[in-house]
């Protein structure tokens, strides 16, 4: 005649591991949905500084040539300042003959 208590336990050992493994893939299916949603938003925030590193790029850019035109503004400023004082040179000699 076979064990019974043998059997009795072989079927709650086979019980148990059921139990154990639902437990484990209630916990362990959240936590691979969690792992891919930080992937993708890992994913996400690095594309979004490349855009904004090409943004910087491009501001630089635009920043040194603003900054040439107003060396540039600056200069033609000096040279009309100039010519201006030579006209009023002019107008005064015009005047004084």
């Amino acid at each position: 005649m076979p064990d019974t208590s043998a059997t009795r336990s072989s079927g709650s050992s086979t019980k148990f591991l059921d139990v154990a493994f639902k437990g484990l893939s209630v916990v362990v299916i959240p936590l691979l949905l969690w792992g891919i949603k930080l992937e993708v938003n890992n994913a996400i925030q690095e594309e979004r500084i490349s855009e904004m590193q090409e943004d910087l790029d491009k501001l630089a850019s635009i920043t040194n040539s603003v900054q040439g035109n107003t060396l540039a503004l600056v200069r033609l400023e000096g040279k009309i300042d100039n010519v201006n004082e030579k006209i009023d040179e002019v107008k005064k000699l015009l005047r004084s003959q």
